[in-house]
């Protein structure tokens, strides 16, 4: 319970952190948001996330489904 309160101050204070600096550089907060994500994936400390592919498909499937409004097939 406690890493999750962790992780999710954390993220909001990237995301606070984000939105202050990336006008003052001109840059949009979530291109911001995206280097910082980069540039963390780098570090050895975090390890290989790994998602199943199903989740990325029923997502997908679901979105084309709803912008065309018919059934999917699968």
């Amino acid at each position: 319970m406690t890493e999750l309160l962790v992780v999710m101050v954390a993220a909001f204070v990237v995301i606070a952190a984000a939105t202050v600096v990336g006008p003052r550089l001109g840059i949009a907060a979530p291109l911001v948001l995206v280097a910082i994500g980069v540039g963390v994936s780098f570090l050895p400390i975090f390890g290989s996330a790994h998602i199943e592919p199903e989740w990325f498909w029923r997502a997908c499937c679901r979105r084309c489904c709803i912008r065309r409004r018919y059934r999917c097939r699968r």
